[in-house]
């Protein structure tokens, strides 16, 4: 009997490796960028996005959560938390309800955490 995947079903997104892409994107659910991107990401839930340690990106991302273990250059609008793992090097300016930097992390940012009320995007 074959099992075939229902793609209608599927919720996430992965970027993989090699991969590289220019433009506006709008993901929806998971997303893993571990290629390179340059443009804009708008998550239009609040699923998390990852920027995987082969992941590089350029430009502007308006998310909910958001975790970096690669190369990050631009500007992050984030309704949650941003996570910064030893492996990523994080450059541009930052906001986000709450920032983690693990130590480790290569970070040359300007950024602040936003009140519940705030909104960043």
């Amino acid at each position: 009997m074959t099992n075939y995947i229902n793609i209608q079903n599927q919720d996430y997104t992965f970027i993989g490796n090699g991969s590289q892409i220019t433009g506006k994107f709008h993901f929806k659910g998971h997303t893993r960028v571990a290629g390179h991107i340059e443009g804009e990401i708008t998550m239009i839930d609040d699923h998390d996005l990852s920027i995987e340690s082969s992941g590089q990106f350029e430009g502007t991302i308006n998310c909910h959560n958001i975790d970096i273990y690669g190369v990050f250059n631009g500007k992050i609008n984030a309704t949650g938390k941003i996570s910064i793992y030893p492996s990523a090097l994080v450059q541009g300016e930052i906001k986000g309800r709450s920032l983690k930097i693990l130590p480790g992390s290569r970070v040359d940012m300007s950024g602040h955490t936003l009140e519940k009320s705030a909104n960043p995007l």
